[in-house]
């Protein structure tokens, strides 16, 4: 084997610890699907099979037996290399890798990282924009320290923290119908045209997935890369669009020629999450603040900042 893929490892861990490979994929917080390519992926480079297809699961075959032993000896020495280096890094154990989703990254982080960066003047951040289950999976991957995700699925894994509250609306020109009345069920909004983002927002894509519930599948008027490209589509009534609140509030709070239509429907409440490592052990010193202070400020008003750049939603 010599393109050894740490992450097609670890799926195939848990594959070898649940039997299962929707419990495997839950575990790793990815798609039944994406672990399944990850196990042929990893078959292909041992050139034998590492699983036996059963009724009700899966089982391990020799090879794989012997493999998922070597693997776990890989990641046990992967530990303890990592804890003899530490007397080594202590700058780079400085830096927390913070995933974070766009709603998060826009609306709420930059305010209470300021503050954290103001008050830890040593510590860096490397804050990265993923999708909601992005974040859950790069914390369950280990490829960051912190997250914050609008993903609600269960992760035995990891451990959430409430973070901030947040609701998902849609917006027009201050002109339209619906932008008078203030707020409408999406339902009634459906007869419109929209303007929508051309990239894979969690949010977006939950929005489009409400439409097809009811039975009205939304064909975007136009696709646009940011969120400030489609407020310009929306002003000339080629369509309205949606966001969350605290975006639109961050980015057209005291627009004139744009309103927002707050959506009754239940289902449009969103909750964001601190998310990390269910053993919390493996945070750095520094990561261990960053999550003291988040969970802090998780508990303060928020103000809002001007607004910022308008980039595309995640």
């Amino acid at each position: 084997m010599k393109h050894i893929n740490f992450a097609d490892l670890r799926v195939f861990l848990a594959i070898a610890d649940t039997g299962n490979l929707t419990r495997a994929a839950a575990q790793c917080c990815i798609t039944p699907s994406a672990a399944s390519v990850r196990l042929k992926h990893l078959e292909e480079e041992a050139g034998c099979d590492l699983v036996k297809r059963l009724p009700r699961g899966l089982a391990l075959t020799s090879a794989g037996e012997r493999l998922a032993a070597e693997a776990r000896k890989v990641f046990q020495q992967i530990t303890r290399m990592t804890d003899a280096m530490t007397a080594f890094r202590g700058d780079e154990r400085l830096v927390v890798r913070l995933a974070a989703n766009y709603n998060s990254a826009v609306a709420f982080l930059p305010d209470d990282l300021s503050g954290f960066l103001l008050q830890n003047p040593d510590i860096r951040i490397d804050q990265r924009l993923f999708t909601s289950r992005g974040v859950a999976e790069v914390i369950a991957l280990g490829e960051a320290d912190i997250g914050v995700t609008a993903f609600s699925d269960f992760h035995g894994g990891l451990a959430f923290h409430p973070y901030r509250e947040d609701s998902l609306v849609l917006f027009a020109a201050a002109s339209h119908p619906l932008a008078e009345r203030g707020s409408c069920r999406f339902a009634d909004a459906l007869e419109e045209d929209f303007v929508a983002l051309s990239n894979e927002a969690s949010m977006q894509t939950f929005m489009l997935a409400k439409a097809v519930e009811l039975g009205r599948p939304i064909v975007p008027k136009i696709r646009v890369p940011s969120i400030g490209i489609m407020a310009r589509y929306v002003r000339a009534r080629v369509g309205i669009g949606f966001a969350t609140e605290s975006t639109y509030e961050t980015f057209f709070g005291g627009d004139a020629t744009l309103g927002c239509i707050r959506l009754e429907d239940d289902w449009a409440k969103r909750t964001l999450r601190i998310v990390v490592p269910a053993d919390e052990s493996r945070l750095t010193g520094a990561a261990k603040k960053l999550l003291a202070h988040l969970r802090l400020a998780a508990k303060t008003p928020v103000e809002r900042s001007l607004p910022g750049t308008l980039q595309s939603g995640s």
